[in-house]
Parts: C-alpha cells; sequence; structure tokens
C-alpha cells in the first residue's frame, strides 16, 4: 500500500518514514502554479518543447528558471501544466535526501481534495486555506486573500462548495455558511484522489521486485520462443546464402564451359552479357540461325554432349563429345567438322545470299 506524507512534516521531524520505504511526497501548493494551456495539434514531442514558451506571459520567472510537468492532453488540444522554479525544487529534493527520505513521486497536495464537477473543494487549517478548483487546478495561501478570490469565482460561475475544514461554523465567512455549502470531513493527505500529476523527478527506489513465479516463468519461455525463432531465421538464412552460393557456382561453371572465358562480372549482368556473346557484331539473325542448326544436329544424337560453344556474328563454333559424334556430323552434312581425340570441333557458318557455306 502506498504510504503518502507531506514535506513540511518531514522537515518539521513530525513524520518518520521506515528506512528503504517509498513514498509519495505532498509538496506545498502555493509554492507552484497550475495552469490549462491549448497547445497546437502536432505531435507530443513537438508541443512538449513549445509549453514554456507558451506560459511565458503567465510566468513570474523566466522559462528556463522552470521546470514544467504536464498531462496527456485533455479536450481538445487542452493540457494541464504544473510550473515550479527549478531553485524550489531542488530544495525540496535536498531536504528529502537530507532526512534519507525515498519517494516515487512530488504531488501538490492540492490533489489530496476531492473533486467533482460543478464543485470547488476548500479546505481550512488555522489561517491557511487549501482548495482544489478543478480537476488539474489547484491553489493555496493565507485566507484573509485566498478566500476571497475563491467567492468570486464560486458566485461567477454558481459552483457549490464542499468543505474540509475542523473550524467551527460561526468563523466562516458568511458565503460559507449557506445551505448550499455541503460539510465534508475527511482525514487530509491520506491519498491522491484521482486523477492527479505528479513532480516525479528525484529519486527513486532502486530495490529489485520479487516477480511471482507464473511471471518469471511466462518470461523464461517468452525469451526461448525468441531464441527459437532467432535460431531458425539464422538456419533459413544459412540455407539460402548455400543454395545461392551453389547457383552462382553454376552459373560460373557454365559460363566457362561454353564461352571459354572467366565469369568476372555480376550476377544481375549474366544476361546482357551473355547475350552480348552470342551477338558481338549484330547479327542476331545470322547467330540465331546456326543455333537452331546445331539444335537439330545435337537432337539426332543421344549420347552427345556439348562441351564448349562460342561464337561471333555469323559463326558459331561448338566442341562436342561422345561415341556417335562423328557418325551423326558425317550424315547432317555438318559444316566444317575436325576431330580432336574424343571431342569434335563443329564449325557453323550462316547460310547467305549467295548459298550455304
Amino acid at each position: 500500500m502506498t504510504a503518502y506524507v507531506h514535506l513540511s512534516a518531514i522537515d518539521q521531524g513530525r513524520c518518520s518514514v521506515p528506512p528503504g520505504q517509498v513514498v509519495t511526497v505532498w509538496v506545498p501548493t502555493e509554492q507552484l502554479a497550475c495552469h490549462s494551456v491549448e497547445v497546437p495539434p502536432v505531435p507530443r514531442k513537438k508541443w512538449q518543447a513549445m509549453i514554456p514558451w507558451l506560459l511565458e506571459d503567465r510566468l513570474l520567472d523566466k522559462p528556463e528558471a522552470m521546470e514544467f510537468f504536464f498531462s496527456d492532453k485533455q479536450s481538445g488540444n487542452n493540457v494541464a501544466v504544473i510550473a515550479v522554479s527549478k531553485a524550489v525544487l531542488a530544495d525540496w529534493q535536498k531536504q528529502l535526501k537530507q532526512h534519507q527520505v525515498h519517494y516515487s513521486a512530488l504531488v501538490p497536495d492540492f490533489f489530496s481534495l476531492p473533486w467533482q464537477p460543478g464543485t470547488v473543494t476548500i479546505a481550512l487549517a488555522g489561517e491557511h486555506c487549501l482548495a482544489r478548483t478543478g480537476q488539474w487546478q489547484g491553489a493555496a495561501g493565507a485566507i484573509e486573500w485566498l478566500l476571497p478570490m475563491l467567492e468570486q469565482q464560486v458566485a461567477a460561475n454558481g459552483l457549490d462548495v464542499v468543505l474540509c475544514n475542523q473550524q467551527p461554523e460561526q468563523e466562516l465567512p458568511q458565503w460559507l455558511q449557506g445551505a448550499a455549502v455541503k460539510q465534508y470531513t475527511v482525514s487530509l493527505f491520506d491519498r491522491i484522489h484521482a486523477p492527479s500529476l505528479s513532480l516525479a523527478t528525484g529519486e527513486r527506489d532502486q530495490r529489485r521486485q520479487t516477480w511471482p513465479l507464473a511471471a518469471r516463468v511466462a518470461a523464461v519461455l517468452a525469451l526461448l520462443g525468441t531464441g527459437l525463432l532467432t535460431s531458425n531465421y539464422w538456419l533459413e538464412s544459412q540455407k539460402m546464402a548455400e543454395q545461392a552460393r551453389y547457383f552462382d557456382a553454376q552459373l560460373r561453371q557454365g559460363y566457362r564451359q561454353y564461352f571459354g572465358g572467366p565469369y568476372d562480372f555480376a550476377m544481375a549482368d549474366f544476361q546482357r552479357v551473355v547475350s552480348a556473346q552470342l551477338d558481338r557484331s549484330g547479327d542476331s539473325d545470322a547467330a540465331m540461325a546456326n543455333l537452331v542448326r546445331l539444335d537439330q544436329i545435337l537432337s539426332r544424337c543421344g549420347d552427345c554432349r556439348l562441351e564448349k560453344l562460342s561464337g561471333d556474328g555469323d559463326v558459331i563454333e561448338a566442341l562436342i563429345s561422345g561415341e556417335s559424334v562423328g557418325e551423326v556430323l558425317a550424315s547432317a552434312a555438318a559444316g566444317d567438322v575436325q576431330a580432336s581425340g574424343d571431342h569434335w570441333l563443329l564449325k557453323l557458318v550462316a547460310q547467305t545470299q549467295g548459298g550455304a557455306q
């Protein structure tokens, strides 16, 4: 359960916080200012940076000397903002450090008062007045000057008053003694009446929290699942890379085999380079005719293997191996044929208008 303690009680030694306990600390509202500002319809990161300058005309100090804490956008583009002097905030933190108090948040003490639309909640303690005038707005100060301001606000807006005080009714101003006043006695500073806006800068509890067994098991399983997914992804990537290397090697081997030169260009250029090899002179019709003739010859030979192919315009040379190569080439009356060991070199020249060559 969250413990709440007022900064004044800590500073005066009237409240002791057990060592190591983290508390929410109430800070005096009279030392800060509550504002509502309309920000432009831009992303949060941008309007955050604009807030000090949007409030510049309402601040008693320079924007660079203030710390700003703000809510999310409320109705429309309105944002609740609490402004406090950097020096005041540093003094609060120093006091808490001297008393070795660990805290999770600093909260303006007017958030200890309940509030609902159409009301103003007022707490009186001696000569001091604390008021919550809105969901995100509050004020504090001496009764003699704060109550007249609240009276004007109540009368102007037709508000009801929720009164939290221990003073006899006869000591109250006339405007607080009417039938519309709802007596509301509470123990102040025992909890936050949500929503609230915290000044959560400074120290925080660094102790490790013990996770329930179920949460720890779930975390381990989540880590294992992530590890398995990562491993599977790595294995699949390795397989794909291995396949890519295999196909690249096959392309290189085929290029060397058929064109007799090194495969020293990017894979993306394969089609362009091969097309250029087959059509260096630009006579693509002649080259295609020779390839058709070669295909017809090889289709007659069941054991023929094409070992090498080179071409230059209207002339192509094919190095062929196989037991029945010579017989097939002779019967097909192919072009220039030369025997070389176990291989046969076939030279085909494209036909011209004058006849076959």
